[in-house]
Order: structure tokens, then sequence, then C-alpha cells
């Protein structure tokens, strides 16, 4: 009875701290900006981790250094929800994420070098990064993920301004980084891809656009 005790309360005051919203926002911070390798703002406004229900006002992700933009992404609200029971496993399942009124600010800086890091991945003379041996993976699956009113913003260094391309709206399932025989998945990676490539065909500067496809190797 005693030990059951104290699970409970041990479980209670977990719940406790992390509905704490200032415990949340650093914890959320602290992941995405492992995740992305750059710096993260957000704004906790809405949380139930109960029913795994998480709500953010904005979302603010800075640009590398040396970069016309201040931020890479910006939201004007994003919507997740997650499924409780996968909180502590090795896979997180997130049953909902909705983004609205994303900003993506894709600058390419020279033949080797954009912001995106996509030009040094393609290149086969860039080294690998290596990374520390993990003794645990996390890995996440979006069951549903919607992105409305998507806005890509495209900075050459022949032009002064951003370029906007404005997207519909798009729906994707299954989305992750990671998979087994029970979950079937679309990389992200994938995801980014094929909106890349959307936006690449709707640029309307025809020397921008052979430009991207040359460097991009777009086909």
């Amino acid at each position: 009875m005693k030990k059951k005790l104290i699970i409970i309360l041990t479980l209670t005051l977990s719940l406790l701290i992390f509905n704490s919203k200032n415990f949340l926002e650093q914890l959320v911070e602290n992941r995405l900006s492992d995740f992305t390798e750059h710096k993260l703002k957000l704004d906790l406004t809405k949380f139930n981790l109960f029913y795994g229900s998480l709500e953010f006002k904005e979302i603010k992700i800075e640009n590398k250094k040396n970069f016309f933009n201040e931020n890479v992404f910006e939201s004007e609200k994003i919507i997740i929800n997650l499924d409780p029971k996968t909180y502590f496993s090795d896979l997180i399942i997130i049953e909902k994420l909705i983004l609205y009124k994303p900003k993506l600010f894709f600058e390419i800086k020279n033949k080797q070098k954009d912001n995106l890091e996509i030009l040094e991945k393609l290149k086969s003379e860039t080294i690998p990064k290596i990374y520390p041996n993990k003794t645990r993976d996390k890995n996440f699956l979006i069951n549903q993920l919607e992105i409305n009113n998507a806005v890509v913003y495209i900075k050459h260094k022949s032009k002064k301004e951003n370029l906007p391309i404005s997207l519909s709206k798009m729906s994707f399932g299954n989305v992750g980084n990671s998979g087994n025989e029970q979950f079937k998945f679309q990389h992200y990676k994938d995801i980014m891809r094929l909106i890349l490539n959307d936006v690449f065909f709707r640029i309307p500067d025809e020397n921008l656009r052979n430009l991207i496809k040359k460097n991009y190797n777009i086909k």
C-alpha cells in the first residue's frame, strides 16, 4: 500500500511539473533547438498534457548568422494533439499537427551555401556530420499534418528583397522520422522535398528558376 501511494504521488507531482507553462515552454524550446540546430522561441497559450493537447500562439526559429532574414521559420499558430500513452516511449505519436500561416525563409548565398544547408548536403565532397552515439533514440510519427496558408520566401544575392511564393493548403498522413511494421510512414525530409518542388514550379522569375534547377539537381 505504501509503495502504491509513493508511485501515485510521484506521478501526480510529475504531471503537475509538466503542466507548468514555463517548464513546458523551456522543454519544447530546448528539444526543438537541439533537433533543428537553431535557436527557437515560442509562446505556449493552451495546454493539457492529460489529454495531450498543446497550442502555440507563435513560433520563431532563428536564421543562421550572416543571412538576410532574422528567422528561418515562423508560424502564427500551431496546434498539436499528442497520444499521452506515448510520452515516455521510443516512438512519440502526434495524432494531429496543424500549422497556421507558416513562413519559410529560404536564402541562397552562393553556389555552395544556403541557410537550409541543402547545397552542402548535395555536394559529394561534403564530409557527413558525426553525431554522438545515443543510448536511446526518440522517434516521432505524425498521423495527420496540415499546413494552412503557407508562404515560402526566397532570397538570392541578385535580388534586394524576398520573393514570396504562396502555397495552397496541404495535408499529409503518417509523417515521421522512423517507422516499423505497425507504423508505415513518409520521412519528413521527403515531405520537405515535395514542398520545395512545389515552390520551384511556382517561381515566376525564369533566371532564378534556372539557377535553382541547376544547383539543386531538380528535374
